[in-house]
């Protein structure tokens, strides 16, 4: 993934925030610690490591939460980055081409109008920052996007003054009390309130749920999102690889 933002993304500093939160020694797939060094050397460019520790003052069960940790590790963005705008992706993204950020230098807001829509997001935004949400049809959500960093802390500013607790607290509370799995999503938040400043585009990027997607992949394509792995991905180039032979 790394190598693919260093190519494709256009950037001043590369961030990774890294889990350090949750008892990793413990999986089976452990290997031992990363070595940074070897992927600064991979993509021969400074990567700035933040830990996901040094970011907020974590409860007992924010740790086996990591679905939703990661999420509020994407609105602590004002804490560790010193630019406006940042593009924020998950680990499972590979960037194809150049990634689109702006047009005639208005930030660009992706939308999945094929995705369902995600009515499971709305209750929080509703009922914790007053916001409506304005989707009628699709999501924001997505594993990658450009965020301006002052919409961030206007969410947060909104979500005291309501509430007297930040963002992180009104989610727990609400997760303990909804009953719903999924009931926050960083990025349709996020788009709930960038929509009106943005530039809103189709979506640049396609989930790999099999090998045929890499087959089939659109012009406008610019990143995938391997949302189940690289297995279809190592398949793929090994089947071309045979090919080719």
């Amino acid at each position: 993934m790394l190598p693919s933002v260093k190519r494709f993304v256009d950037y001043q500093n590369l961030y990774v925030v890294y889990d350090d939160i949750y008892y990793e020694e413990t999986d089976p797939s452990y290997t031992g610690p990363i070595n940074w060094q070897e992927y600064e050397e991979q993509i021969g460019d400074k990567i700035t490591v933040v830990p996901q520790s040094s970011l907020y003052d974590w409860q007992e069960h924010d740790i086996i939460r990591g679905w939703y940790r990661q999420q509020y590790a994407k609105m602590l963005l004002p804490v560790y980055a010193k630019t406006q705008y940042n593009i924020v992706c998950d680990s499972d993204v590979f960037f194809i081409k150049p990634y689109t950020a702006f047009e005639n230098d208005v930030p660009i807001l992706y939308h999945d109008h094929d995705y369902r829509l995600g009515t499971e997001y709305f209750p929080f935004i509703e009922k914790y920052l007053l916001q409506t949400p304005t989707l009628k049809k699709g999501t924001y959500v997505g594993s990658c996007s450009l965020w301006d960093a002052s919409i961030i802390n206007n969410i947060w500013e909104k979500c005291y003054k309501l509430n007297k607790k930040d963002i992180i607290q009104c989610v727990r509370e609400h997760i303990d009390t909804s009953g719903i799995d999924l009931c926050f999503s960083e990025f349709e938040t996020y788009g709930c309130f960038a929509e009106d400043s943005h530039i809103i585009k189709p979506k640049n990027y396609e989930y790999v749920i099999n090998k045929f997607v890499l087959e089939n992949i659109k012009d406008t394509t610019e990143l995938l999102v391997f949302s189940a792995g690289m297995k279809h991905y190592l398949e793929w180039v090994n089947e071309k690889n045979s090919n080719m032979r």
